[in-house]
């Protein structure tokens, strides 16, 4: 992944009105020269953002 100096990333989900609300932050975590995106705090080798709908 590119330079993200300054940025930060989160998931995000519409409520019943219709407007969207911030979810979890999402973070990078670097091991074994493999970076996995991750919305807990755990560093290993496996994806994880939470309970995101699929499209």
């Amino acid at each position: 992944m590119g330079l993200t100096v300054g940025l930060e990333y989160c998931t995000a989900y519409k409520n019943s009105d219709g407007n969207y609300v911030r979810g979890k932050d999402i973070h990078k975590v670097d091991i074994s020269d493999t970076t996995y995106l991750r919305t807990d705090g755990n560093e290993i080798e496996q994806d994880n953002l939470g309970e995101l709908p699929e499209f």
